[in-house]
């Protein structure tokens, strides 16, 4: 068994940001089989926790039907997302997190309607403050609209309603990117996801 590594300053906390379909569940669970010891948090997952009363594409209530909640939701998720990670890292653990801002899609109802104040969320300051003391890395992953189309409705099996959706989420996103806050920017489609890790892993290491 290898022995548990509770250097604080040694750890990585990576969030992989980026739309639905392009590919942050599979290079997180690998990204967390390279480094030890380490977690993945899903951060689908916590809002999906919200049993009743869920606003979310999978549930009876859809985000179009109460985008102000919605919102709330995807923010609450944020929160819950950041407390985990503060209590993983005291623990001695590497952190992946797969997806934010609720599949950074939180503010898009509010980005349909004001498209001139788009941005990126959250601002580097304001990860460095929530995150104090922890280093941290932003990983965007992104893909063709093609090839992303063609996961959404073979893999995930949604109708034209939610991928239409789901692109406009992507444009919004990757609209707001801002290079001062990233780390590092991938197309999943040209490489094989254990070559992204391996890459990914590299460029940490520079840093």
């Amino acid at each position: 068994m290898k022995e548990q590594n509770n250097k604080k300053s040694d750890l990585k906390v990576i969030f992989l940001r980026g739309g639905t379909g392009v590919g942050k569940t599979t290079i997180g669970k690998l990204l967390s089989n390279e480094l030890y010891p380490s977690v993945c948090i899903e951060q689908d997952k916590l809002r999906y926790m919200v049993v009743n009363g869920l606003v979310a594409s999978r549930a009876k209530l859809s985000p179009g039907e109460n985008q102000k909640e919605y919102r709330r939701q995807c923010k609450l998720a944020d929160k819950n997302t950041i407390s985990l990670i503060k209590n993983f890292v005291k623990a001695g653990f590497n952190v992946i997190i797969d997806g934010f801002n609720g599949g950074e899609s939180g503010d898009t109802f509010y980005y349909m309607k004001n498209p001139n104040k788009i941005k990126w969320y959250p601002a580097k300051e304001i990860l460095q403050k929530e995150l104090k003391n922890i280093s941290f890395f932003q990983i965007v992953l992104d893909t063709e609209v093609s090839v992303l189309k063609e996961r959404l409705e073979k893999i995930k099996k949604w109708d034209k309603t939610v991928i239409d959706f789901i692109l406009k989420q992507r444009s919004y996103f990757l609209k707001s990117f801002s290079e001062t806050d990233l780390d590092l920017v991938i197309k999943t489609e040209k490489e094989k996801p254990e070559i992204i890790v391996s890459r990914i892993i590299n460029e940490i290491n520079k840093i």
